[in-house]
Protein backbone atom coordinates (compact mmCIF):
# COMPACT_ATOMS: atom_id res chain seq x y z
CA UNK A 1 0.00 0.00 0.00
CA UNK A 2 1.55 3.66 -0.67
CA UNK A 3 1.20 6.14 1.76
CA UNK A 4 0.71 9.77 2.13
CA UNK A 5 2.69 11.78 4.47
CA UNK A 6 0.68 14.84 5.99
CA UNK A 7 2.50 18.03 4.90
CA UNK A 8 1.94 19.17 9.06
CA UNK A 9 5.09 16.67 9.66
CA UNK A 10 8.74 15.84 9.00
CA UNK A 11 10.45 13.04 9.36
CA UNK A 12 13.79 14.12 10.57
CA UNK A 13 15.84 10.61 11.37
CA UNK A 14 14.68 9.28 14.70
CA UNK A 15 11.94 12.02 15.26
CA UNK A 16 8.60 13.40 13.94
CA UNK A 17 8.23 17.16 13.55
CA UNK A 18 5.21 19.21 13.67
CA UNK A 19 5.20 22.45 11.40
CA UNK A 20 8.74 22.85 11.78
CA UNK A 21 8.75 23.31 15.59
CA UNK A 22 7.91 20.97 17.81
CA UNK A 23 9.25 17.63 18.28
CA UNK A 24 5.82 15.34 18.05
CA UNK A 25 7.81 11.76 18.96
CA UNK A 26 11.17 10.38 18.67
CA UNK A 27 12.05 6.44 18.76
CA UNK A 28 15.78 4.97 19.00
CA UNK A 29 16.12 4.40 15.34
CA UNK A 30 15.93 6.04 12.78
CA UNK A 31 12.21 6.22 11.60
CA UNK A 32 10.99 4.24 7.92
CA UNK A 33 7.99 3.98 6.39
CA UNK A 34 9.25 0.80 4.96
CA UNK A 35 9.71 -0.56 8.43
CA UNK A 36 6.51 -2.62 8.96
CA UNK A 37 6.90 -1.55 13.13
CA UNK A 38 7.53 2.14 12.49
CA UNK A 39 4.75 1.67 9.71
CA UNK A 40 2.30 1.23 12.13
CA UNK A 41 3.01 4.11 14.51
CA UNK A 42 3.23 6.45 11.90
CA UNK A 43 -0.29 5.24 10.85
CA UNK A 44 -1.81 4.65 14.41
CA UNK A 45 -0.19 8.31 15.11
CA UNK A 46 -1.86 10.06 11.78
CA UNK A 47 1.67 10.73 10.38
CA UNK A 48 0.80 8.92 7.05
CA UNK A 49 -2.36 8.08 5.92
CA UNK A 50 -3.55 5.73 3.25
CA UNK A 51 -5.04 6.02 0.07
CA UNK A 52 -8.30 7.32 -0.68
CA UNK A 53 -10.86 4.73 -2.14
CA UNK A 54 -11.64 4.37 -5.76
CA UNK A 55 -13.83 6.55 -7.49
CA UNK A 56 -16.27 5.72 -10.66
CA UNK A 57 -15.96 8.34 -13.31
CA UNK A 58 -18.80 11.17 -12.23
CA UNK A 59 -21.85 10.38 -14.03
CA UNK A 60 -24.20 12.01 -11.76
CA UNK A 61 -25.20 15.13 -10.96
CA UNK A 62 -23.54 17.44 -8.43
CA UNK A 63 -24.14 17.21 -4.35
CA UNK A 64 -22.97 20.34 -2.47
CA UNK A 65 -22.13 19.73 1.55
CA UNK A 66 -22.37 22.69 3.33
CA UNK A 67 -19.61 23.18 6.11
CA UNK A 68 -19.49 26.32 8.52
CA UNK A 69 -15.45 25.46 8.68
CA UNK A 70 -12.73 23.46 6.80
CA UNK A 71 -12.70 19.95 8.91
CA UNK A 72 -16.99 20.08 9.68
CA UNK A 73 -18.04 17.60 6.61
CA UNK A 74 -15.11 14.84 7.73
CA UNK A 75 -16.13 15.08 11.25
CA UNK A 76 -20.18 15.06 10.77
CA UNK A 77 -20.79 14.01 7.31
CA UNK A 78 -18.10 12.02 5.38
CA UNK A 79 -19.87 8.70 5.11
CA UNK A 80 -22.46 10.97 2.77
CA UNK A 81 -19.41 12.27 0.85
CA UNK A 82 -18.28 9.00 0.51
CA UNK A 83 -21.40 7.19 -0.80
CA UNK A 84 -22.13 9.86 -3.32
CA UNK A 85 -18.60 9.96 -4.42
CA UNK A 86 -18.77 6.46 -4.92
CA UNK A 87 -21.90 6.36 -6.54
CA UNK A 88 -20.85 9.27 -9.21
CA UNK A 89 -21.54 12.38 -8.00
CA UNK A 90 -19.25 15.24 -7.95
CA UNK A 91 -19.04 16.30 -4.79
CA UNK A 92 -18.69 20.33 -3.79
CA UNK A 93 -17.96 21.51 -0.59
CA UNK A 94 -18.97 25.50 0.27
CA UNK A 95 -17.09 26.39 3.60
CA UNK A 96 -18.81 28.95 4.89
CA UNK A 97 -16.20 30.62 7.81
CA UNK A 98 -13.14 29.53 6.71
CA UNK A 99 -11.34 32.16 8.82
CA UNK A 100 -10.92 31.76 12.39
CA UNK A 101 -9.22 33.23 15.26
CA UNK A 102 -5.82 32.17 16.41
CA UNK A 103 -7.16 31.81 19.91
CA UNK A 104 -8.85 28.56 18.68
CA UNK A 105 -5.59 26.74 17.44
CA UNK A 106 -5.02 23.81 19.72
CA UNK A 107 -1.52 23.60 19.20
CA UNK A 108 -0.98 27.20 20.13
CA UNK A 109 1.86 26.64 23.23
CA UNK A 110 3.74 24.25 20.93
CA UNK A 111 3.58 26.29 17.78
CA UNK A 112 3.61 29.88 17.11
CA UNK A 113 1.46 31.51 13.34
CA UNK A 114 0.70 34.19 13.08
CA UNK A 115 -2.94 34.91 12.01
CA UNK A 116 -2.64 34.72 8.49
CA UNK A 117 -0.28 31.65 8.52
CA UNK A 118 -2.98 29.76 10.74
CA UNK A 119 -5.74 31.15 8.00
CA UNK A 120 -3.63 29.19 5.13
CA UNK A 121 -2.63 26.64 7.01
CA UNK A 122 -6.41 25.52 7.39
CA UNK A 123 -7.55 26.59 4.01
CA UNK A 124 -4.45 23.89 2.49
CA UNK A 125 -6.23 21.49 5.31
CA UNK A 126 -9.52 21.91 3.64
CA UNK A 127 -8.00 22.19 -0.32
CA UNK A 128 -5.72 19.09 0.43
CA UNK A 129 -8.32 16.83 1.86
CA UNK A 130 -11.16 17.42 -0.32
CA UNK A 131 -10.09 18.44 -3.56
CA UNK A 132 -6.59 16.91 -3.43
CA UNK A 133 -7.28 13.76 -1.80
CA UNK A 134 -10.34 13.20 -2.47
CA UNK A 135 -10.62 14.96 -5.71
CA UNK A 136 -13.85 17.19 -5.26
CA UNK A 137 -14.47 20.63 -5.21
CA UNK A 138 -13.73 23.50 -2.29
CA UNK A 139 -15.82 26.77 -2.23
CA UNK A 140 -14.65 29.15 -0.30
CA UNK A 141 -16.90 31.82 1.15
CA UNK A 142 -14.35 33.77 3.07
CA UNK A 143 -16.88 35.24 5.74
CA UNK A 144 -15.21 35.88 8.65
CA UNK A 145 -15.80 33.15 12.03
CA UNK A 146 -17.93 34.39 15.06
CA UNK A 147 -15.33 35.53 17.28
CA UNK A 148 -13.98 37.51 14.77
CA UNK A 149 -16.70 39.35 13.56
CA UNK A 150 -18.30 40.94 16.30
CA UNK A 151 -18.03 38.94 19.72
CA UNK A 152 -15.00 37.37 21.19
CA UNK A 153 -17.69 34.01 22.14
CA UNK A 154 -18.40 32.20 19.30
CA UNK A 155 -21.30 30.24 21.46
CA UNK A 156 -24.38 31.72 22.61
CA UNK A 157 -27.41 33.82 20.91
CA UNK A 158 -27.73 35.14 17.43
CA UNK A 159 -26.20 38.83 17.29
CA UNK A 160 -27.31 41.06 15.38
CA UNK A 161 -25.19 40.24 12.73
CA UNK A 162 -25.55 37.22 12.47
CA UNK A 163 -28.90 36.81 10.60
CA UNK A 164 -27.04 40.00 8.25
CA UNK A 165 -24.47 36.44 8.05
CA UNK A 166 -26.89 34.42 7.05
CA UNK A 167 -28.89 36.30 4.84
CA UNK A 168 -25.62 37.45 2.36
CA UNK A 169 -24.19 33.62 2.62
CA UNK A 170 -27.50 32.21 1.60
CA UNK A 171 -27.17 34.06 -1.86
CA UNK A 172 -24.47 33.00 -2.77
CA UNK A 173 -24.73 29.35 -1.78
CA UNK A 174 -27.66 29.08 -3.74
CA UNK A 175 -26.22 31.24 -6.70
CA UNK A 176 -23.78 27.87 -6.04
CA UNK A 177 -26.29 25.63 -6.34
CA UNK A 178 -27.37 26.87 -9.65
CA UNK A 179 -23.96 27.22 -10.95
CA UNK A 180 -22.98 23.48 -10.62
CA UNK A 181 -26.32 22.59 -11.42
CA UNK A 182 -27.03 20.57 -8.20
CA UNK A 183 -29.98 18.45 -7.04
CA UNK A 184 -28.97 17.29 -3.52
CA UNK A 185 -27.83 19.34 -0.52
CA UNK A 186 -26.12 19.00 3.06
CA UNK A 187 -26.28 21.08 5.75
CA UNK A 188 -25.82 21.20 9.45
CA UNK A 189 -28.41 20.93 11.94
CA UNK A 190 -26.22 23.24 14.15
CA UNK A 191 -26.10 21.58 17.32
CA UNK A 192 -24.10 23.00 20.24
CA UNK A 193 -25.01 26.91 19.81
CA UNK A 194 -22.12 27.54 17.52
CA UNK A 195 -23.11 30.60 16.29
CA UNK A 196 -21.42 29.92 12.85
CA UNK A 197 -23.10 26.32 12.82
CA UNK A 198 -26.11 27.82 13.65
CA UNK A 199 -25.88 30.36 10.53
CA UNK A 200 -25.32 27.24 8.40
CA UNK A 201 -28.51 25.46 9.66
CA UNK A 202 -30.62 28.32 9.10
CA UNK A 203 -29.33 28.27 5.22
CA UNK A 204 -30.16 24.80 5.35
CA UNK A 205 -33.38 25.63 6.58
CA UNK A 206 -33.94 28.30 4.28
CA UNK A 207 -32.84 26.27 0.82
CA UNK A 208 -35.46 23.48 2.05
CA UNK A 209 -37.81 26.02 2.48
CA UNK A 210 -36.93 27.37 -1.46
CA UNK A 211 -37.76 23.82 -2.94
CA UNK A 212 -34.24 22.72 -2.42
CA UNK A 213 -33.86 19.26 -1.62
CA UNK A 214 -31.63 19.13 1.72
CA UNK A 215 -30.48 16.60 3.61
CA UNK A 216 -29.20 17.53 7.60
CA UNK A 217 -25.80 15.77 9.51
CA UNK A 218 -25.43 16.40 13.14
CA UNK A 219 -22.94 18.33 13.84
CA UNK A 220 -19.95 16.76 15.60
CA UNK A 221 -18.65 16.77 18.78
CA UNK A 222 -21.64 18.80 19.51
CA UNK A 223 -24.20 16.11 18.89
CA UNK A 224 -22.22 13.42 21.18
CA UNK A 225 -24.38 15.87 23.98
CA UNK A 226 -27.17 14.04 24.83
CA UNK A 227 -29.58 17.15 26.42
CA UNK A 228 -28.25 19.15 23.34
CA UNK A 229 -29.14 15.64 21.04
CA UNK A 230 -32.67 15.92 22.43
CA UNK A 231 -33.69 19.16 22.44
CA UNK A 232 -33.94 18.89 18.74
CA UNK A 233 -35.86 15.45 18.30
CA UNK A 234 -39.32 16.58 16.94
CA UNK A 235 -41.66 15.25 14.65
CA UNK A 236 -40.85 17.54 11.98
CA UNK A 237 -37.56 15.70 10.88
CA UNK A 238 -37.20 12.07 9.23
CA UNK A 239 -33.96 10.03 10.55
CA UNK A 240 -32.16 8.62 7.81
CA UNK A 241 -29.73 5.79 8.43
CA UNK A 242 -26.56 4.76 6.14
CA UNK A 243 -24.38 1.97 6.49
CA UNK A 244 -20.97 3.30 7.73
CA UNK A 245 -18.73 0.51 8.17
CA UNK A 246 -17.29 0.25 4.96
CA UNK A 247 -15.90 4.05 4.96
CA UNK A 248 -14.97 4.24 8.69
CA UNK A 249 -10.90 3.60 7.84
CA UNK A 250 -11.34 6.26 4.97
CA UNK A 251 -13.09 9.07 7.33
CA UNK A 252 -10.65 8.75 10.49
CA UNK A 253 -8.11 9.08 7.60
CA UNK A 254 -9.84 12.28 6.10
CA UNK A 255 -10.10 13.55 9.43
CA UNK A 256 -6.59 13.39 10.40
CA UNK A 257 -5.73 15.56 7.46
CA UNK A 258 -7.05 18.29 9.18
CA UNK A 259 -4.54 17.79 12.07
CA UNK A 260 -3.99 21.21 13.15
CA UNK A 261 -7.41 21.06 14.78
CA UNK A 262 -6.05 17.96 16.56
CA UNK A 263 -3.60 18.13 19.25
CA UNK A 264 -4.95 14.83 21.88
CA UNK A 265 -6.43 12.69 19.60
CA UNK A 266 -4.67 10.44 16.92
CA UNK A 267 -6.29 8.27 14.01
CA UNK A 268 -6.10 5.27 16.29
CA UNK A 269 -8.35 7.17 18.64
CA UNK A 270 -10.32 8.47 16.12
CA UNK A 271 -11.03 5.53 14.49
CA UNK A 272 -12.30 3.80 18.13
CA UNK A 273 -14.66 7.11 18.60
CA UNK A 274 -16.08 6.93 15.03
CA UNK A 275 -16.49 3.23 15.62
CA UNK A 276 -18.27 3.89 18.78
CA UNK A 277 -20.74 6.58 17.57
CA UNK A 278 -21.46 4.72 14.68
CA UNK A 279 -22.52 1.73 16.17
CA UNK A 280 -24.55 3.89 18.77
CA UNK A 281 -26.51 5.41 15.73
CA UNK A 282 -26.81 2.06 14.08
CA UNK A 283 -28.90 0.42 16.98
CA UNK A 284 -31.07 3.30 17.23
CA UNK A 285 -31.89 2.83 13.54
CA UNK A 286 -32.97 -0.60 14.62
CA UNK A 287 -34.91 0.31 16.99
CA UNK A 288 -36.36 2.53 15.41
CA UNK A 289 -37.17 0.33 12.61
CA UNK A 290 -35.48 2.61 10.24
CA UNK A 291 -32.45 0.08 9.49
CA UNK A 292 -31.38 -2.93 8.38
CA UNK A 293 -28.29 -5.40 10.34
CA UNK A 294 -25.40 -3.21 9.29
CA UNK A 295 -22.63 -3.14 12.38
CA UNK A 296 -22.21 0.86 12.09
CA UNK A 297 -24.55 3.93 10.87
CA UNK A 298 -24.12 7.44 10.40
CA UNK A 299 -27.07 9.47 10.93
CA UNK A 300 -28.74 12.06 8.72
CA UNK A 301 -32.66 14.11 8.89
CA UNK A 302 -34.81 15.49 6.40
CA UNK A 303 -38.17 17.62 7.20
CA UNK A 304 -40.91 16.01 6.64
Amino acid sequence: MSFLQLPHFKLDGNRVIFLNQYEYLSTPERLSVNNPLHQKVLVDEGIIVGPPPPAPATTKLPVLFIEPHYDDIALSCANALLVHRANGHPVHVATLFPRTAIATFPWRAQVTLSAEAYHKLRQAEGSGAMHAYLGGTVHSFDERGASLRGSKEPFGQYETGDQIVVERLLEGVEALIQEIKCNNVFAPMGFGMHRDHRVAHEIGLALANRGHQVQFYEDQPYASNRFTFATTLGSQWQMHYTDSGPNLDSIANLITMYRSQFDDSTRSQTLATLKCQARTAAVEGRGAHEFGDAEFAERTRVLR
